[in-house]
């Protein structure tokens, strides 16, 4: 039968998403897609950044069932990862990195997380992080927008809003940011009880 061998760099090319916006690799055998969010946030408007953990519901893609599998996402190079589990048993600092021959003043720099080998089935990984404040030279994450009291029509009230278009949702959370991959969510935001959260999503709330 006629095969071919590629150097380990020709094969990562070939891994990688046709998207140009995006530095994930949904797609290829030995990679992980992710089917589901569920985020867990609490908003710091003294600090003006979220903080708190995802989890990533991801499957497999076509790929042997005992062989490595890696999922790749897409992460501002101003997200501050904390650390990593899956199914709640802590990853140690060897599986999971910051790709940082992908690093690129756009697009950010990927996250890379070794998933356990043999593993079937959806793998939860969750991250804990958090965004970075604001700074004078532009600092802070793209996708969120503080406002101070003063800012504001009431002059009471702080206010936030995000903008994730288009390959800002991976300065608010690590993910696959690219249309290649269409999950659904959860959130649950935390904030001043004087203030509502709003969002794409049915609202509930627990009065707190």
């Amino acid at each position: 039968l006629p095969f071919a061998l590629f150097p380990g760099s020709t094969m990562r090319e070939m891994l990688r998403s046709s998207d140009p916006s995006t530095l994930s690799e949904p797609g290829g055998p030995g990679r992980a897609h992710v089917v589901h969010m569920d985020l867990d946030l609490t908003v710091d408007f003294v600090g003006q950044r979220l903080l708190g953990f995802v989890d990533l519901h991801c499957v497999r893609n076509a790929s042997p069932k005992d062989g490595a599998w890696e999922l790749v996402l897409d992460c501002s190079t101003d997200l501050v990862v904390h650390w990593l589990s899956v199914h709640g048993a802590m990853l140690d600092a060897a599986a999971w990195c910051r790709d940082e021959t992908r690093k690129d003043a756009a697009l950010g720099c990927p996250l890379r997380v070794n998933l356990p080998e043999g593993a079937e089935g959806q793998q939860v990984v969750r991250i804990a992080y958090e965004t970075a404040a604001p700074g004078p030279n532009g600092e802070g994450s793209s996708a969120l927008h503080w406002l101070t009291p003063a800012q504001t029509s009431g002059k009471v009230l702080p206010y936030l809003f995000s903008q994730c278009h288009s390959v800002h949702a991976r300065a608010m959370v690590p993910c696959q940011d690219t249309c290649e991959c269409k999950i659904t969510y959860n959130a649950s935001i935390r904030a001043p009880s004087c203030l509502n959260v709003l969002m794409s999503a049915l609202k509930s709330t627990d009065g707190e």
